[in-house]
């Protein structure tokens, strides 16, 4: 994302006979206002890793705000929006991890924290988009034939 930090606000509806979370206005008196921190962690060739920070948790609220700016989940197929390049990473669901969830217990409202390490498949997905990064730099670094 450009730029590598910032907050993404849009106006969502649910629409409840498709299931799906469709962009609003702020005068449709059923949207909903969504708000997310981002920021970039790694940059890959054709994808890259952020991290997210919900202020407001409406349902499916990342994969729609990311892909209505163009940056579609790896393995994402209900929120692609416009021309959309055929992707060459492969992955059999949404690259999407809640690595902490936080938030204070409704009843007694003692602050509750939850931590989950990045699944395994998520972790060969980034070493495969390390690879290739690697794969790439190196092809660039040697002399092409010809040349000294």
């Amino acid at each position: 994302p450009n730029p590598e930090v910032g907050t993404w606000r849009d106006h969502l509806v649910w629409d409840e006979a498709a299931s799906i979370q469709k962009p609003g206005s702020s005068s449709d008196p059923l949207a909903k206002l969504a708000i997310s921190h981002y920021r970039l962690l790694e940059a890959f060739r054709g994808a890259s890793l952020i991290e997210v920070r919900l202020e407001t948790g409406k349902q499916n609220q990342i994969r729609i705000q990311a892909g209505l700016r163009g940056h579609t989940l790896v393995g994402e197929t209900r929120y692609v929006f416009g021309v959309e390049l055929s992707s060459t990473i492969t992955f059999g669901r949404q690259a999407l991890h809640a690595y902490q969830l936080a938030f204070r217990h409704p009843l007694s409202g003692r602050p509750l924290r939850f931590e989950a390490h990045i699944p395994e498949d998520m972790r060969g997905l980034l070493s495969r988009l390390r690879r290739r990064e690697d794969d790439a730099s190196s092809s660039r670094a040697r002399p092409s034939s010809g040349n000294v």
